[in-house]
């Protein structure tokens, strides 16, 4: 029996998602465990094969090399001129053909390549000027000619910077000699595979269930599932015991009756199936009508005259973002600010928000506000309305070019009252390490990570006029 042969790799078309060809990258091959050729002998898992992609993301040799002349060999090694693209091509197999002289034809590893010549491993060669080509031959065994079956390759595909873009993917590459496309793959998926994989039907009572994908057990009363980890899902009936009356964990003085009467702003409905609700009718204050009601800044009810300021930055450098926390006592949804400009910003964007007292969420989003027009109110409808509970919450400003100055309160100085009493404990006024990008506040922010004033920082807090 005639012994397999290797099958040369071709194609691919590797490109990014916007069709940038992965130009004169390289794809790296490891084969996933050791394996044998009949009749050639051990083929070894642990080295990586790598195969070099031309300039249109296709395997090199895909397409042949131009080639218009050859001299004389010298030292067993023959130079070959034509138009040789660039790169490392030496260890790299080339059959050569065209030339009218057979000895300057044939199939020879490169040792050295520059932009105008290949040097070949060929002693017989003599000086001819002719047109000819030289096509690179990248080959490897074919899973399905090796033993045991059901191999594969690991491939990666690398750019030009051996940056990884592709994968790893397990990959089968099957043929006894001729060619591969590796443009054929489906990424992860096996080609042959024996015995064939079967799908798994999934049936409850002997029919199939509506998801074929996915089996997920769920514990009914009195019933256990216990996964032993190693495939066997244990299925177990537990009887209950006699019911215990309770109240906040204490058992009631009658564990014969339980007579649910409903106090203070509390609902009790029976829907004479088992199920009772109870519910509150007690109701939380709030603003969430158009036009009615509003706060100023970070909760404040109503401006404090004495303390503002008309001219007061939102920041020191562009892009900072500064914070102070606040309680609100009651519900509010916000649609809109109002926000006095005094200062012409040269064309910048601020912007101000409220977030969760954890930072991960930014639930008032004003969006990038422009600075103009200056010594006037300017009213800002919210991309999307922000609703908040009653809770803590941070404030916070931030402005593009750092050149925006407004309506301000004062006293927040490094050196004010404010400053010592409200800061020099527990911090709830200053800098976060986190940025905005041309006046946009990003979705969360690090309260953890700010810093006190110590008299670096803006004049004091922003005051927007926020309403329903």
């Amino acid at each position: 029996m005639t012994p397999p042969t290797k099958v040369k790799l071709i194609g691919g078309s590797f490109q990014d998602a916007e069709g940038a060809l992965l130009a004169n990258g390289y794809l790296e091959l490891l084969l996933n465990q050791d394996e044998n050729v009949s009749g050639v002998g051990q083929i070894v898992s642990g080295i990586t094969i790598k195969i070099l992609l031309d300039a249109v993301g296709s395997v090199f040799g895909t397409s042949s090399l131009t080639l218009t002349a050859v001299a004389t060999s010298v030292n067993g090694l023959a130079v070959y001129t034509g138009t040789i693209p660039l790169g490392n091509f030496v260890g790299l197999t080339f059959v050569v053909a065209g030339f009218t002289t057979s000895a300057n034809n044939g199939t020879f590893i490169c040792t050295a390549s520059t932009a105008t010549t290949l040097t070949l491993s060929n002693a017989n060669a003599s000086a001819q000027t002719h047109s000819a080509t030289a096509t690179a031959s990248q080959a490897v065994w074919g899973n399905d000619q090796m033993s045991p079956g059901n191999s594969y390759y690991r491939v990666t595909g690398f750019s030009a910077l051996g940056q990884p873009v592709f994968g790893p993917n397990n990959q089968q590459i099957t043929g006894n000699g001729g060619t591969f496309d590796v443009g054929t793959w489906v990424p992860n998926q096996v080609i042959s595979w024996n015995p064939p994989l079967q799908p798994i039907v999934l049936q409850t009572n002997e029919i199939n269930n509506g998801s074929q994908s996915e089996l997920d057990l769920h514990a009914g009363a009195n019933i256990t599932l216990v996964d032993n980890g190693v495939g066997r899902v244990t299925i177990a009936a537990t009887v209950p015991g006699g019911v215990t009356l309770e109240t906040n964990g204490t058992p009631n003085g009658s564990q014969t009756l339980l007579n649910l009467k409903q106090g203070a702003s509390i609902t009790i409905t029976d829907d004479g199936v088992g199920g009772v609700t109870i519910a509150s009718t007690a109701t939380t204050p709030g603003m969430s009508v158009a036009g009615q009601g509003y706060i100023f800044g970070p909760g404040f009810p109503q401006l404090l005259g004495s303390l503002l300021r008309p001219d007061g930055t939102l920041v020191v450098n562009a892009n900072e973002i500064y914070i102070t926390q606040f309680f609100l006592p009651f519900s509010m949804t916000i649609r809109k600010l109002a926000y006095y400009i005094n200062g012409l910003g040269l064309g910048s964007h601020f912007s101000f928000g409220i977030y969760s007292v954890d930072g991960s969420q930014l639930l008032v989003d004003s969006g990038p506000i422009t600075d103009t027009p200056t010594g006037a109110v300017k009213v800002v409808t919210l991309p999307s309305p922000g609703v908040l509970a009653p809770g803590v919450y941070w404030f916070a400003q931030t402005d593009a070019l750092a050149t925006t100055s407004g309506t301000c309160l004062t006293g927040m100085g490094g050196t004010s009252i404010s400053e010592l009493l409200d800061n020099s404990i527990y911090l709830a006024w200053g800098l976060v390490t986190d940025v905005s990008i041309a006046g946009q506040l990003p979705a969360t922010i690090t309260p953890s990570s700010i810093t006190r004033n110590l008299g670096t920082l803006p004049t004091g807090f922003a005051m927007p006029k926020w309403t329903p």
